[in-house]
């Protein structure tokens, strides 16, 4: 899904570093596409001990920035915890 490596590695070290901390390797991960169609969505979900459930999601999709006539692609991670 994502193209981008920085990306790629920064993802896989919070999945690493929360299934770390969880003690616990068990990601759910669950993917969808925008009902539009122009971006997909990757949700990743780990539960444990320390951590209630950390979240790792990544966007990626084409967009129209309001006054550009123009699209752009972007690609989008976030991080989400919340502890136990």
């Amino acid at each position: 899904m994502l193209t981008d490596q920085y990306l790629i590695d920064f993802k896989q070290k919070h999945i690493d570093t929360f299934c770390e901390c969880n003690q616990d390797k068990t990601v759910e991960t669950q993917k969808c596409d925008f009902p539009t169609k122009v971006g997909k969505v990757e949700l990743n979900v780990m539960r444990g001990k320390v951590f209630e459930k950390a979240t790792v999601s990544t966007i990626v999709a084409t967009v129209t920035i309001p006054g550009r006539d123009y699209q752009s692609s972007i690609q989008w991670l976030g991080v989400q915890a919340f502890p136990a």
